[in-house]
């Protein structure tokens, strides 16, 4: 049981023509993955894929989390394209509601895109 969002980080906007100094190169993209457990947190596991490039950003495995906890995780420097996160629960029951008020929530940018805590069995 896990639960996957799609994500697409776009292409930064064109530069203009600098008329004294050079512009600042665009500024790469950042997702923030913030994470509250329920009291059975050991069962959370997650990934952040390139979808794009086919490779793992960053994973999270089964046990890093404690019961009840509350962790936030940047990944930054990220290129323009499609990105796919997903969600596990070892068990299958999610992050809530049954063993306390477990959730995620996934920034991209500074902009909540996805929040989520419930996953089917």
């Amino acid at each position: 049981p896990a639960s996957s969002q799609s994500i697409t980080v776009p292409n930064p906007p064109p530069t203009r023509k600098p008329t004294q100094l050079p512009s600042l190169p665009p500024t790469p993209s950042c997702i923030n993955v913030q994470i509250t457990t329920d009291k059975f947190g050991e069962e959370t596991s997650w990934v952040l894929r390139d979808v794009d490039r086919n490779t793992e950003i960053v994973s999270v495995p089964e046990g890093a989390y404690g019961a009840n906890e509350e962790a936030s995780q940047d990944i930054c420097g990220l290129e323009s394209g499609k990105y796919k996160f997903t969600i596990r629960d070892k068990y299958g029951d999610g992050m809530c509601c049954g063993n306390g008020r477990g959730k995620y929530r996934v920034f991209l940018n500074g902009q909540q895109i996805f929040v989520g805590g419930y996953f089917k069995k």
